[in-house]
């Protein structure tokens, strides 16, 4: 009995020092300033809109990724669209191809105009970079269930906006099963910095009977966000509740006491 009782209690001493269930949830947002990005100095890519903010976060226990933004109207009209890439870190690439992460990361197109909106995931490779969608190969799957979009008629001219949240599980995305690079699959990537491309465009986009892009124009391009070891907030949220260590410990020794007492009782002597 006192072998057992040894034994539970070298198991009471893993759970006392391995035990710290948890969760967290890293989250990067921005209010737009023009003087920030790129289109600032460039009246074309402003053509259609102007990217008023975003938040970025990631659950990484349970590998959700939810976005979500604002984009106001100008000279009367609306963006349609966008195109996101997120790195762990450094800068996605440049000069319109991914620098040393080809077929490695993952890139979303969501079109606004479909409904509650349209929203897809591709491999983003080194050859067609935000064109990447004109590989079929490259198709990963449709999210529309996962993403809503809200239009905002203003009551003057460029009052108007557009907004839209997604929330999907990146199981399938992040999982090297089927992708080109499996060995170097990295998918979506999200820590304490994260290297963001994000794009809105106002052009149009129609699908092929699978559901992956058939043709995609992206309109005049106007707003952009590039940035790489853009900053993170950490936050504790565990989705799920465990039994506090201390508690636990106490009930597995109040269990070997338990034992041990029945172990060391004598038995009753006859006369």
């Amino acid at each position: 009995m006192r072998y057992l009782y040894k034994i539970l209690i070298a198991f009471v001493a893993m759970i006392a020092s391995s035990f710290h269930v948890g969760a967290g949830i890293y989250t990067a947002e921005h209010g737009w300033l023009d003087t920030n990005h790129a289109c600032s100095s460039n009246p074309a890519c402003q053509g259609a809109g102007i990217m008023e903010d975003f938040s970025v976060s990631y659950d990484d226990l349970n590998g959700q990724l939810s976005f979500s933004s604002t984009l106001s109207e100008k000279d009367g009209q609306y963006s349609t669209g966008f195109w996101l890439v997120l790195n762990g870190g450094g800068m996605p690439g440049g000069g319109g191809h991914v620098v040393g992460n080809e077929d490695e990361i993952a890139i979303i197109y969501g079109d606004l105009t479909q409904g509650d909106g349209a929203l897809s995931v591709y491999v983003y490779d080194g050859t067609n970079g935000s064109d990447s969608w004109k590989d079929p190969n490259n198709f990963i799957g449709r999210y529309d269930q996962d993403f809503n979009v809200n239009h905002v008629n203003g009551p003057d001219a460029n009052d108007g906006s557009t907004s839209f949240e997604f929330d999907i599980d990146l199981a399938k995305i992040n999982s090297s099963d089927g992708k080109p690079n499996p060995d170097n699959w990295r998918g979506i990537e999200f820590s304490d910095d994260v290297g963001i491309w994000f794009h809105a465009f106002n052009g149009g986009v129609t699908y092929s009977n699978d559901g992956s892009i058939d043709s995609m124009n992206y309109g005049n391009n106007f707003g952009m966000f590039d940035t790489d070891h853009y900053g993170t907030n950490y936050s504790d949220s565990p989705s799920y509740s465990v039994p506090e260590a201390p508690t636990l410990i106490l009930f597995v020794l109040g269990f070997c006491g338990l034992l041990l007492r029945e172990g060391n009782r004598q038995p009753l002597q006859s006369s």
